[in-house]
């Protein structure tokens, strides 16, 4: 079976999230497309929080992409945050900032209890939009 390419590419993700919001779909119906879906990326670690009480992860910077939306409004995402499951853990620490990783992750689900949505469009007074992803489930490939 082959994998839709947005599973494997974050620009392609980032490109049908804008795919969806030109064709109108507002951030319920972006997230319930994505929510629960697992994704396998390569990012570069900028920081380790692997011992945070509440959202033990790692921070990463991803490629840079920007891409045009409707009136005037862009996309511009190059970070995501993957929370590490405990198990998980000891794979991740020691790794130094600037360490760029393979690895897998999930979206999460819409149902899941937790402060954030599986995925949140946040518009800047710039005219530029960010895109928030909840993840979790964080392994190295």
């Amino acid at each position: 079976m082959v994998k839709e390419a947005w599973r494997t590419s974050w620009k392609a993700f980032l490109e049908k999230v804008a795919s969806q919001a030109i064709d109108g779909s507002n951030d319920d119906a972006i997230a319930e497309f994505f929510a629960g879906n697992e994704i396998e990326w390569s990012g570069t670690i900028t920081e380790l929080k692997l011992q945070s009480r509440f959202v033990p992860g790692v921070e990463l910077r991803m490629p840079t992409v920007e891409l045009p939306l409707n009136e005037g409004k862009y996309i511009r995402e190059d970070h995501l945050y993957v929370l590490v499951a405990a198990e998980d853990r000891s794979k991740w620490e020691g790794l130094p900032e600037g360490t760029t990783v393979s690895f897998k992750a999930r979206i999460k689900e819409m149902n899941e209890t937790g402060p954030f949505r599986p995925i949140r469009l946040f518009v800047n007074s710039d005219g530029h939009v960010n895109v928030q992803i909840s993840a979790d489930q964080g392994r190295l490939l």
